[in-house]
């Protein structure tokens, strides 16, 4: 159980730190569904690109101009 200080806190009980994963500073979202149940996650800690890091490893022996015409569904 925890307990709302006076600026509207609270401290997340460790088996539920330990359940997210999260160490001090790290943010978590609360999300409310429709039945008004509550649920809290842990915030993803990657940058949006991150994502992305290490697609292009297979055509980096390609020249750019091949790159845009397979990417605009031209034959190369």
């Amino acid at each position: 159980m925890s307990r709302l200080t006076r600026k509207f806190q609270i401290t997340l009980p460790k088996p539920v730190r330990a359940a997210l994963n999260v160490r001090s500073g790290e943010e978590v979202d609360f999300v409310i569904s429709a039945g008004g149940r509550i649920q809290v996650v842990r915030k993803d800690k990657r940058a949006p690109f991150d994502k992305f890091v290490g697609l292009l490893k297979s055509v980096k022996t390609k020249d750019s101009d091949r790159i845009v015409a397979g990417l605009r569904g031209h034959k190369s």
